[in-house]
């Protein structure tokens, strides 16, 4: 049997020891994009710090000019270079303030489309072991929420880092420049900010954390019950699942209320301390201007310059909210891409034998993950009705997807179920045959035998132990995966349609070089009359151009697994056909018309039928009949 890594293991796990220096930990969690958009943040901070420096310049200008004009030592002539100074200070400020924003702020875009990019890209190549660990709610939330984390972070939290840090150090310096006494004086307050802002940072971090798990679990409930919608209508359970959404809504509106109020503290505070620092400054200016140890000119300075370390205090909590957000977010995607593949290629992967000879030999395979209590169970035993409703369209997605999210598309019932452990397993056990070249392999049994847990060991879909299934004469591990799967058609058992035209769905199965010579045309009018659907475009609205609707919901189950057949036979030169219990809701006319015009099709290639009807295999060279997992004839 093979391992799968579970949720708990270590490496997979979601990181919560947070370890090293704040910016040690995010320069570690960062560096990848970082490295990627250095160029731009290098210009942004270029840019940022001159912004600065001509910030620091007006209140000095005005204290200037007030001192020159209290003491009539101003001429007009100076007054009018030092505005015309002053003009131009803030126009060149105007424009280096947009070249920071625009490569700052451009960054949260850049981190989000790359982030996107990474998640989607991570999916896309998880084995179904992935999909037991994760929802299809997590894996949005992780794709938008966690997302926009890291996005504010990249943009706005930069920003706010250095307006926390370096800018606050030039106005002090500056500041030092007018008076130290009251430099020190506006200071003493920043020692207690700092203090409570890394105590309700620690906070924020879980109560972000709690939040975005309490969306998962939200974004769940609302993905299954719309996809679910025409089971929830048909078992009338709609206050069910009413009840099921406002207890995950209300959940989340608890946990993002509690952030609330903690980010509400700390705005409250961060305002609060510089204007204390405010009134005292400006009560000790008024004594030192009165004992003449300062000028009126340089109280009016530092007062712009108190004003301006404002913005520098309350960044500290901006940056504060946004760090911990981001590095609560960041912890909950690399959970999901630290997740390692289950089925990847050797390092010197074989390329695809031309021939399609399968091959089993003393094979045995248990999904991973199937727990006694797994709520998959019981919607087959049926233990808790309003739970345990198999959702139509979320099996549709997986079964296309080769995900397995629910008993029809696992299999498992009890009589696919055995003990190992304690463990209750769906599985094979000891399969042997063999189908050469060019072959058809009909594969039938009751509901759980194990038909199309068979089938998907020759898409290699899941871990497989060395040299116990073969293709082509090459253990089935050693081959290129891509290129596998690209000599391999498929029909799943659960017709799964796009929301595009029929015409869309069906040349999704062409493939590239098809579309650039053009022949992908003349075989779609071939694969509608192979798969019997010509008969239905007259029924169409629009014909082959009608959206066949979300999942296929405009379309009868016959009309999809008709259109699935038809996009699976677009790949014309497929080494290996694999049909996968596909016509179980056409007529029985459709059906031989179907099975005639494959056979025809078909001739000297590899093809493999499951089946529940014996009708459907009677041409077969080889027919296995499954039952419990095991070959019984």
């Amino acid at each position: 049997m093979v391992k799968y890594p579970g949720a708990g293991e270590a490496g997979f796990c979601r990181a919560r020891k947070r370890k090293g220096t704040m910016l040690g930990r995010y320069y570690r969690k960062y560096k990848w994009f970082i490295s990627h958009y250095r160029r731009g943040y290098a210009i942004g901070i270029i840019a940022l710090l001159l912004s600065y420096a001509l910030y620091l310049l007006p209140p000095w200008v005005v204290g200037n000019i007030a001192d020159g004009i209290v003491e009539n030592t101003m001429t007009v002539r100076e007054l009018i270079l030092w505005l015309v100074g002053l003009v131009a200070v803030v126009a060149a400020n105007y424009i280096v303030a947009g070249t920071w924003e625009y490569y700052i702020f451009n960054a949260g875009d850049e981190i989000a489309k790359l982030a996107r990019s990474r998640i989607f890209k991570k999916i896309l190549g998880q084995s179904p072991p992935f999909f037991v660990h994760n929802t299809t709610g997590s894996l949005m939330g992780k794709a938008t929420n966690d997302v926009e984390g890291l996005s504010e972070f990249a943009g706005f939290g930069v920003m706010a880092f250095f307006d926390a840090t370096i800018w606050p150090a030039a106005l002090i310096v500056i500041m030092l420049t007018i008076s130290w006494q009251l430099t020190l004086l506006t200071c003493l307050t920043l020692p207690a900010l700092i203090i409570i802002s890394k105590r309700i940072a620690t906070v924020l971090y879980r109560k972000y954390d709690s939040a975005q798990e309490a969306f998962d679990q939200m974004n769940q409930s609302v993905l299954e019950g719309v996809a679910g919608i025409r089971v929830v209508r048909a078992y009338h359970t709609e206050e069910h699942e009413k009840t099921k959404f406002a207890v995950s809504s209300d959940h989340l509106y608890k946990e993002n209320m509690e952030l609330d109020r903690y980010r509400l503290l700390y705005g409250v505070i961060s305002s609060l301390v510089p204007g204390i620092a405010f009134v005292l400054s400006l009560g000790m200016g008024v004594y030192l201007i009165s004992t003449g140890a300062l000028t009126p000119g340089a109280l009016l300075s530092f007062v712009f310059y108190i004003g301006m370390l404002t913005w520098p205090m309350m960044s500290i909590g901006e940056f504060a909210n946004s760090s911990q957000a981001a590095e609560a977010s960041m912890d909950r995607i690399n959970e999901l891409l630290s997740y390692p593949e289950d089925v990847v290629d050797y390092d010197d992967p074989q390329p695809v034998p031309a021939e399609a000879s399968i091959r089993f030999a003393s094979f045995s395979f248990e999904y991973p993950e199937i727990e006694a209590n797994n709520p998959t169970l019981h919607a087959v035993k049926g233990t808790e009705s309003n739970n345990a409703l198999v959702n139509d369209a979320e099996v549709s997605v997986a079964a296309d997807n080769n995900v397995p999210t629910n008993a029809a598309e696992n299999n498992v019932t009890e009589n696919n179920i055995s003990e190992n452990n304690g463990r209750r397993t769906a599985g094979l056990f000891d399969i042997s045959f063999a189908l050469e070249a060019g072959q058809t392999l009909g594969v039938v049994g009751p509901v759980g035998a194990g038909k199309s847990t068979l089938l998907k060991q020759i898409l290699h879909l899941y871990p497989l132990p060395e040299n116990s299934v073969f293709y082509g004469g090459l253990p089935l591990e050693r081959i290129r995966i891509v290129e596998l799967r690209q000599q391999i058609a498929f029909v799943p058992q659960i017709s799964f349609l796009f929301s595009r035209t029929v015409r869309e769905n069906i040349m999704l199965g062409a493939t590239d070089a098809m579309l650039a010579d053009g022949s992908a045309a003349e075989r779609l009018e071939q694969v509608l009359d192979i798969a019997d659907f010509r008969k239905d475009l007259p029924q169409l609205p629009e014909g082959i151009e009608s959206l066949a609707g979300e999942k296929g919901i405009a379309l009868s189950g016959g009309q999809k697994q008709r259109i699935c057949i038809a996009r699976a036979l677009m790949k014309k030169d497929a080494s290996l056909l694999i049909l996968d219990d596909c016509l179980s809701a056409v007529d029985a006319l459709t059906e031989e018309h179907t099975l005639r015009e494959l056979r025809r099709e078909r001739a000297g290639k590899t093809t493999i039928i499951a089946t529940h009807r014996l009708s459907s295999i009677y041409h077969a060279d080889l027919i296995l009949v499954l039952d419990k997992g095991r070959i019984v004839a």
